[in-house]
């Protein structure tokens, strides 16, 4: 089942190497899935899917990893009040995110999880379409 994931340390601590190899092997269950790794000194995250509809995004301001199939995709680029070309999903949702905060949520349509984390505020938020098509798991690990 495809899935994406997002690790993070608590209050800014380093995630290790280790912790993104765990995190891809939780990612990769099925023989054939496809996947991207990427972060920076205070997080990691990694998206996997069998379909191809997983992306990811990082700047210095945020990590966004989704599992999306979003229909109304060119009518939200054009609502965007910068547009920029956007070469993903993640990053679409990374500008509007930026734009609008979550506001934007209610306005997407399709199936969907994603997960942005706000490195500015040191924040994840956690979404999923309205019918849950898209798995989204969290869990704490711990120290």
């Amino acid at each position: 089942m495809p899935i994406c994931g997002i690790a993070t340390g608590r209050h800014g601590e380093p995630v290790t190497e280790q912790v993104l190899a765990g995190m891809l092997a939780a990612l990769y269950p099925e023989p054939g899935e496809t996947g991207r790794r990427g972060g920076g000194p205070d997080a990691g995250f990694a998206a996997s899917s069998s379909t191809g509809t997983a992306s990811i995004f990082a700047s210095d301001m945020l990590l966004v990893a989704c599992d999306a199939d979003i229909l109304n995709r060119e009518q939200l680029r054009g609502a965007l009040e910068c547009p920029v070309a956007v070469e993903s999903d993640a990053a679409l949702l990374a500008a509007l995110y930026l734009e609008q905060g979550m506001a934007f949520l209610p306005r997407l349509r399709g199936v969907f999880s994603v997960a942005i984390r706000d490195r500015r505020s040191r924040t994840l938020f956690l979404a999923i379409d309205r019918f849950a098509v898209k798995p989204l798991s969290y869990a704490d690990c711990g120290n």
